[in-house]
């Protein structure tokens, strides 16, 4: 059957099979007659593109509006997607809205990549860009029918920096020049390593102050699409449960707006105040993501496992926790001593064994 519905969603989806593909998206409508129309008219597509080679052409400022509206936000990670639209602007500052996609070729985007280098981008921020475009052409090609394939550009090495992490001195010069709306959320992401967007969609019904020892939050929408719990600390769960105390019955967000109008605090603004912050502080090498940083080393430093690590900070790969290995060379010490615990009797039967000719 060309197209159905799945349990509990309202929209009719399209599949049917063309050419030895099988082919399926939602049609985005409840009404049958129009998911059919839509069906046809992919259908139509498919068949001009194979007898006349004829795409739909699609602007660059389309297809990243396309990308926005359809992957981006669905996510429900509005904090994530509204940095994405920073990256939107650049993209299209540089390449031009009007551009088609089909002149977005590998030379164009390769020369386009060493020209935000040039000029004083740093590899991990011309990457963020490329991420992102790469990610709209590919879905343009697989799925829109608007390419018949996506350009393959390299991505740049990113250099391994020392990863910056706060003492417990500049913590505590943080925490005091902070205002306090902004102080209960430095302290979560302190206590937690959370991302500030897991932070700032943080609902309470996702809080729990009575799970033993000191309470659980849960984020269910991650970077990594992986949901997980986050055992609090003891500082987090007083911090929380003040917050508790005066919450406003108009929001379900834990972290607010400090006029009590019971909004979610923006990313924006947090920012702002963050680098209000920094500068009272005298931190001016500090950004938020230092706290998730913190927190993390703070674990291997006391001890704690890079696979123990790696599941609280929602890392997809073990490659992203490696960045911390350096801090636990007393634990790598402590890993190599369990051969001193081998009785010497049978180190020295193993060697006689290793040596004597059979």
């Amino acid at each position: 059957m060309p197209v159905y519905r799945r349990d509990r969603s309202p929209h009719w989806v399209i599949e049917f099979e063309y050419q030895g593909l099988r082919y399926r998206r939602s049609s985005g409508t409840s009404r049958k007659s129009k998911a059919l129309s839509i069906e046809a008219k992919w259908r139509q597509e498919l068949l001009d593109e194979a007898i006349h080679g004829r795409r739909e052409p699609l602007a660059l400022s389309q297809a990243l509006e396309r990308y926005y509206k359809s992957v981006l936000l669905p996510r429900g990670k509005l904090a994530s997607a509204k940095r994405h639209l920073h990256l939107m602007k650049r993209i299209l500052t540089d390449l031009g809205p009007e551009t088609r996609l089909e002149k977005l070729t590998t030379p164009v985007l390769s020369r386009w990549r060493d020209d935000l280098l040039a000029a004083g981008r740093k590899p991990a921020t011309v990457n963020r860009h490329l991420d992102l475009l790469k990610a709209t052409l590919n879905r343009a090609a697989r799925e829109w029918g608007a390419l018949a394939t996506a350009p393959f550009v390299r991505s740049l090495p990113e250099k391994n920096q020392r990863t910056r992490f706060l003492s417990d001195e500049e913590e505590a010069r943080l925490l005091a020049a902070s205002p306090p709306y902004l102080r209960s959320l430095l302290v979560f992401l302190l206590g937690t390593g959370a991302r500030v967007g897991e932070a700032l969609d943080l609902v309470w019904r996702d809080v729990d102050l009575e799970r033993p020892p000191n309470g659980v939050a849960f984020f269910l929408e991650t970077k990594s699409d992986k949901p997980r719990g986050i055992p609090l600390t003891r500082v987090v769960h007083a911090t929380l449960a003040e917050l508790a105390k005066q919450r406003s019955r108009r929001s379900d967000f834990v972290f607010t707006r400090p006029d009590l109008m019971g909004q979610r605090l923006d990313w924006d603004a947090v920012k702002t105040a963050f680098r209000r912050t920094r500068e009272r502080a005298r931190l001016r090498d500090v950004t938020l993501h230092t706290l998730r940083h913190t927190y993390a080393s703070r674990l291997v430093l006391r001890g704690v496992s890079l696979y123990q690590v790696q599941k609280l900070l929602g890392h997809s790969s073990p490659i992203m926790t490696q960045r911390y290995a350096h801090l636990a060379p007393d634990a790598l010490a402590a890993s190599v001593a369990v051969l001193d615990r081998v009785p010497s009797h049978e180190v020295a039967s193993a060697a006689e064994a290793l040596i004597t000719p059979s």
